[in-house]
């Protein structure tokens, strides 16, 4: 959550990658644990159906997610929760790197 919440903050590519590993290894702490979890709580024989369902919701949530996150951002223009001044920074750091193509 810390890294998510410093991205609005940050203007440069460094700073985004910064966030970026902040929310990655709080990912990688907590994942593991919540399927070791779903081991530990649902009976042997039950197992991989138990953790195969948990990874479809998981995994659609990841999707649905997105998508109305999407047309949250595209109905409201991006006016809401500070989207467009992150956007504005996003797009001046993007905009300002000088890509080479060999």
């Amino acid at each position: 959550t810390g890294g998510v919440l410093l991205m609005p903050m940050l203007e440069s590519s460094m700073g985004w990658s910064i966030s970026a590993a902040i929310t990655g290894f709080g990912m990688a702490l907590l994942y593991p644990n919540l399927s070791a979890a779903i081991v530990d709580l649902s009976q042997p024989q039950w197992r991989a159906t138990a953790i195969g369902i948990y990874r479809f919701w998981r995994d659609l949530g990841y999707a649905i997610g997105a998508l109305v996150l999407s047309l949250f951002y595209a109905r409201f223009n991006s006016n809401v929760l500070g989207c467009r001044r992150v956007h504005g920074r996003f797009h001046r750091l993007v905009s300002s790197q000088r890509l080479r193509v060999t």
